[in-house]
């Protein structure tokens, strides 16, 4: 315990000077504090004390103009703010919170720069320590005392044009380069001005405006055009300055300003040591406002015009308004300066005329910092809707018009005819001929009648508008129905039966004929739509016949019109009363009639089957047999028409030129038939089969003249005997099939066992033989023969022991030779 008490002990008395040493390093430095507002000579600063300069609370962005002169004895010159002198007046180490690019240590002679305050979201009270003693805390650098120093002070701030992007002290270290503005900071319009200065505070620099290309170039070393020919500054010792305009092909490209501490470019600083600088960039964008609108610029009246100033140059946002004055002949502002009227504000407007011409529109564009310029642009508008024209007067009025009455004066005008502008002329027409040019016109007439009056009118750029009016000019009589045809008119009718009606009027100035009398059946319905329901033209006359329809009281209203639609009613009253029943002779007529009819067609239709079977007895006389005569009848009535009334001669046939054969006689024909195809006829010529053939003369019988009856009685007895025909329909049927059944065509051998002349035979062509199939209950002795000169194919019988033959081809009628042999 002993020992460690020992040990103690000794460890304080080693470490008690030097806390005793720091204690005394971290006094406060007791500078005199002064306001800079106060300062106005200079001030003596001695060896071992500092002067604290409250510069006030300066806004962030606010640019000083700081003016030092230091004579005698360096001292370390300090900017602080509220925050950072703490460290400095409490004897801390403060090396790295004063603002460098500002401060300088171990100053002595002449500073000037622009120091620009340091930006921060509120204003800061600033401090300008002027140390000539060894501080606490400034690690034995910077100015340790000395001798006395005297210091005068110029803090000034300055004014800053609107577009000064940068304007502040800055310091590059050597061998670098320090990047001032980039990027949309410098992407100006074409024809703004660039103002670069330099003030030189320590060092030699360069400060040099590139295009972002050659930035790249410079920034990677490499060898070219590394900055924009004019605007470089070189070797900057103490100040310099340069002016430049943006061209168009520079317009909106991204530019760098650089401060250049490098030996490249050549001809500039050499880099070797580190520079401050003061740097002020100033611009100066154009104003100058564009016009641009639609339709290239044609409008018409009231129709609103699209303008906008869009293609102002306005990259740095330098316009602050635009005022738009839409006409320069018109001062709507009263303040006798034409092109001032704020028409329109804003960068887009719509304008509105109402007057047509060319207008001259001013744009005015106010900048930021109220610079003002104007341009100006001709629009056109245009007049294209015509004038509305309209008729005003002092008659009365009717559809479509006025009524006036007999020399009376009645005046008209066109003051109410509207138009987008101005109603120019007025134009007359009376009864299709010009009447007058003037703005009023007054008319009166000696007659009555109807008069059409035309207005036209037009405005200064030609449109025109027409108006048709209607002036009745009316008498004031009014006609009067004559009382005694009233009193005679009938009061009572027949339903559906005619009833006449006689009336007549007279009136002072139209004559009779010009009266017009309306008969209204329905008084209490409107059918004419005129607004009176007692006035319908249901019948129209002085003298009707009315026919009316229905039984019980039919009400009646007489209306007479004048010329003029002057007018004079009477109502009256018609009981009509129903029809009489018809008689019933006419029913008793129909049945005699329907009596007779019936009698009639009974009577013919025994006459015709008397007449028929008196026909079937003739033919059974001649030699046929019942069946065949009812079967010839039927074949006379197919082919021709026998009347109702026809005698039984007719109804056999008797008279037609069709013979009357029996089935005995068309026997033994069939047979004589057959023979003379095979051996010829007893008379035949032996070349009768070379010759063209022939046709035998046929014999008629003498026809009977039959009775003759009236086509009326005719179709009488046609009609009743088609009820009692069903016994002849099916006869008639049966020989109509019969008749329908042809027998096939069959060529006959015209020569047969007769030696052929040698000629002959040599143009004889051996027939295709072709052997039908056999059968067994049937022999077939007929061959198919195809004709030489048609190739038709045929079949014919061939006469056994015939080897030769000329046969007729039934298609061609040509002849020509087989042999069979």
């Amino acid at each position: 315990m002993r020992c460690q008490f020992i040990i103690t002990i000794l460890l304080c008395m080693i470490l008690a000077p030097y806390v005793s040493a720091q204690t005394e390093g971290r006094a406060p430095p007791g500078c005199l504090e002064r306001d800079v507002e106060d300062i106005s000579n200079s001030i003596s600063v001695d060896s071992g004390i500092c002067w604290k300069i409250n510069l006030g609370s300066l806004q962030p962005g606010d640019v000083y103009d700081v003016d030092i002169n230091i004579i005698n004895d360096a001292v370390d010159m300090l900017f602080f703010d509220q925050n950072s002198i703490q460290s400095y007046d409490l004897g801390q180490s403060y090396r790295n919170i004063f603002d460098n690019k500002s401060s300088t240590e171990d100053a002595l002679g002449g500073y000037n720069f622009h120091w620009k305050v340091p930006s921060s979201i509120n204003p800061k009270v600033w401090y300008l320590v002027l140390d000539n003693l060894a501080h606490d805390g400034d690690q034995g650098l910077g100015d340790q005392g000395g001798i006395t120093s005297q210091i005068s002070l110029d803090f000034t701030k300055l004014q800053d044009s609107y577009w000064t992007p940068y304007h502040d002290v800055m310091s590059v270290s050597s061998n670098s380069f320090e990047t001032l503005l980039s990027g949309d900071d410098l992407k100006l319009d074409s024809g703004t001005t660039v103002v670069l200065t330099a003030w030189a505070l320590e060092g030699v620099g360069d400060v040099y405006l590139q295009t972002k290309q050659m930035h790249d170039l410079y920034v990677s070393g490499g060898v070219g055009q590394l900055y924009i020919t004019t605007t470089e500054m070189q070797s900057i010792s103490s100040s310099d300055s340069t002016t430049w305009v943006v061209p168009e092909e520079l317009e909106n490209q991204e530019l760098v300003l650089i401060v250049d501490n490098t030996d490249n470019p050549v001809g500039g600083g050499d880099g070797s040591q580190d520079i401050r600088m003061t740097v002020r960039v100033q611009l100066a964008p154009p104003i100058s406002p564009v016009i641009s609108y639609d339709n290239s610029g044609v409008t018409s009246i009231g129709v609103g015009l699209n303008l906008n100033s869009m293609n102002t140059p306005n990259l740095l946002d330098q316009i602050e308004t635009m005022s738009w004055d839409f006409d320069l002949e018109v001062d709507s502002n009263g303040d006798s300066i034409f092109d001032n009227d704020a028409d329109g504000e804003g960068w887009e407007v719509v304008g509105l005329w109402d007057s047509p011409g060319e207008k001259t529109i001013t744009l005015t564009a106010t900048s930021r910092v109220q610079q003002t310029s104007k341009v100006t642009s001709i629009i056109t508008v245009e007049d294209i809707v015509s004038p509305t024209a309209i008729i005003s007067s002092s008659g009365q009025v009717i559809s479509d018009g006025w009524k006036t009455g007999l020399n009376q004066d009645i005046a008209f005008s066109c003051g109410d005819s509207t138009d987008d502008y101005s109603v120019d002329t007025c134009i007359w027409t009376l009864d299709g001929t010009l009447y007058d040019q003037n703005s009023s016109i007054v008319l009166s007439w000696a007659n009555i009648g109807t008069h059409t009056l035309v207005l036209t009118v037009a405005d200064s750029s030609g449109n025109s508008n027409s108006i048709s009016k209607v002036i009745a000019v009316d008498d004031s009589s009014i006609p009067v129905l004559d009382q005694s045809k009233l009193e005679l008119l009938p009061d009572s009718a027949v339903e559906g039966s005619p009833l006449e009606f006689s009336v007549s009027a007279i009136d002072a100035y139209d004559q009779s004929y010009q009266l017009r009398y309306y008969w209204d059946l329905d008084p209490t319905f409107d059918s004419d739509g005129n607004g009176d329901a007692k006035d319908d033209p249901n019948f129209i006359g002085s003298n009707v016949e009315i026919t009316f329809e229905q039984t019980g009281r039919n009400d009646v209203v007489l209306t007479v019109f004048d010329q003029s639609g002057n007018k004079d009613s009477h109502a009256f009253t018609v009981n009509v009363a129903a029809q009489s029943e018809p008689t019933d002779i006419f029913a008793i007529l129909i049945v005699v009639l329907f009596v007779g009819v019936l009698t009639m067609a009974i009577s013919m239709i025994g006459y015709r089957r008397w007449q028929k079977n008196i026909a079937v007895e003739l033919l059974t006389g001649r030699g046929l047999s019942q069946s065949e005569a009812k079967e010839h009848i039927s074949m006379v009535s197919q082919k021709m028409k026998v009347p109702i009334f026809a005698p039984a001669a007719v109804i056999a046939g008797l008279k037609s030129e069709e013979p009357v054969v029996t089935s005995e006689d068309r026997a033994k024909q069939a047979e004589k038939s057959q023979y003379e195809s095979i051996y010829g006829a007893q008379n035949q010529d032996p070349n009768a089969g070379f010759a063209p053939s022939s046709f035998a003369p046929q014999s008629f019988a003498p026809q009977p003249v039959a009775r003759q009856f009236s086509q009326g009685s005719q179709a009488a007895a046609n009609a009743a005997l088609a009820m009692f025909a069903e016994d002849e329909t099916e006869t008639i049927i049966e020989s109509r099939v019969e008749e329908q059944s042809q027998p096939a065509i069959e060529a006959k051998v015209n020569s047969g066992g007769i030696e052929l002349p040698q000629s002959i035979k040599s143009k004889i062509t051996k027939p295709e033989e072709v052997i039908p199939e056999q059968s067994k209950q049937v022999i077939d002795d007929s061959r198919q023969i195809t004709c030489p000169e048609c190739q038709y194919q045929f079949r014919i019988k061939i006469p056994k022991g015939v080897p030769q033959a000329v046969v007729a081809c039934p298609k061609c009628n040509s002849d020509f030779g087989l042999d069979f042999s």
